[in-house]
């Protein structure tokens, strides 16, 4: 998903939906940010 340059609140949802997750299991939007923005450079 990161290399399609998505957005990283799309990306987290999309995570959730794909495995099923609520979003009290995902991770919080700012940890997907600092992979994103690490994963990217």
């Amino acid at each position: 998903m990161a290399t399609q340059c998505l957005k990283p609140a799309r990306i987290r949802m999309g995570m959730a939906r794909r495995f099923g997750l609520s979003e009290a299991d995902m991770s919080n939007l700012r940890q997907v940010q600092w992979f994103i923005s690490h994963y990217t450079n």
